[in-house]
């Protein structure tokens, strides 16, 4: 961490497919496969092009659902790029001993995306009619899994705020050793849903708090960015860029919207990417959406501007709304890290 310099990722969206149909997912309606022939492509590009390119995630669609696919891209990946650092989100549905040992042998860090145990989470994840969906028996078994590496995300929309800190609790009693949540900012944030995250935020910075002290505390996943900003003062910036199943690079993954390939605005060429990608983060940036924070100001501009195709005072009214959501959401974990720095045993275990 303390020579830590930016490094770029690559977004992975192999496919469209999925077993749920979660509210607040925008990758949907696209029914494509990535060519592991394409992914190869994009691999040998980065790595001419990038000196710090180290970490590659798997995001969905789910990406658990092709096995053979998967191993292929983990092979090239790996080939191709030896040093790498693989990250796979899953639902956990297609979970399975064959799975687990493919995330092994490949020392995939495995994020479980497992929003909740109350009802709420599941009507908004809205799994397949035909699979029964039980949030605890899913936790059981990836707890059980022997993944060397499992963390557990939770994403908090203004439905199932109310149960933020009963979800955090729960899991770590269960057995969670790394877990974290982040805002879906798509959602319309009320003042009295705003106001019962910030209340669910002390909550747990109580219980972390606790936790620290008795040096049993779990790590919390994606903090790095504002403990930099925090202790260095540089500010988080998108460091990302993406491959969709058509084999292209995205320069945000907010661009791409299989529903209707006319949406594809920002499918650029290789030969000028960099150049390209630069260009529409500074005309975000002129907009008032720098690519800067933990939630991507950008990325905001992006997703109501390209997914939901808002435009004039629509555009300026949704975009300001989730500003205002994601702005609250840091503000409270930028209050608890510069709490948890303050104590040596946190810094332990984020290897600080």
């Amino acid at each position: 961490m303390k020579n830590r310099k930016k490094e770029f990722q690559l977004a992975v969206y192999p496919w469209g497919n999925c077993d749920m149909s979660c509210s607040y997912c925008y990758f949907k309606g696209n029914n494509g496969i990535l060519d592991p022939k394409d992914f190869i492509s994009v691999l040998l590009f980065l790595k001419k092009k990038l000196s710090g390119f180290s970490k590659i995630t798997f995001l969905g669609g789910e990406p658990t659902l092709k096995e053979d696919l998967l191993i292929k891209y983990l092979q090239a990946a790996k080939k191709i790029i030896p040093y790498c650092d693989f990250f796979l989100f899953t639902n956990g549905l297609n979970s399975s001993q064959k799975i687990f040992k493919i995330l092994n042998m490949y020392s995939v860090n495995v994020i479980l995306s497992l929003d909740g145990f109350q009802r709420i989470n599941i009507v908004q994840r809205k799994p397949s009619a035909k699979i029964k969906y039980s949030p605890k028996k899913i936790a059981e078994k990836f707890l059980n899994s022997g993944l060397k590496s499992l963390a557990f995300s939770l994403t908090v929309t203004p439905e199932n705020v109310r149960f933020l800190f009963s979800n955090i609790s729960k899991l770590f009693y269960m057995g969670a050793g790394a877990l974290g949540w982040n805002i879906d900012y798509s959602s319309a944030w009320s003042e009295r849903s705003l106001s019962e995250l910030k209340k669910q935020a002390e909550k747990e910075r109580k219980f972390y708090t606790g936790l620290l002290k008795k040096k049993t505390a779990y790590r919390i996943i994606n903090c790095y960015e504002l403990i930099e900003e925090i202790e260095k003062g540089i500010k988080p910036s998108c460091s990302t860029v993406s491959v969709f199943p058509d084999g292209n690079l995205y320069a945000c993954d907010k661009f791409f919207n299989g529903e209707n390939n006319a949406k594809r605005v920002s499918l650029l060429s290789r030969n000028s990417f960099w150049s390209d990608r630069k260009a529409f983060f500074t005309a975000a940036a002129k907009k008032g959406f720098p690519d800067s924070g933990l939630i991507c100001r950008a990325g905001i501009y992006f997703y109501h501007k390209f997914v939901k195709c808002h435009i004039g005072e629509d555009l300026k009214n949704k975009t300001a709304a989730s500003l205002k959501a994601a702005e609250t959401a840091e503000k409270e974990k930028m209050k608890s890290l510069k709490l948890f720095l303050k104590c040596d045993y946190f810094r332990e275990i984020h290897s600080l």
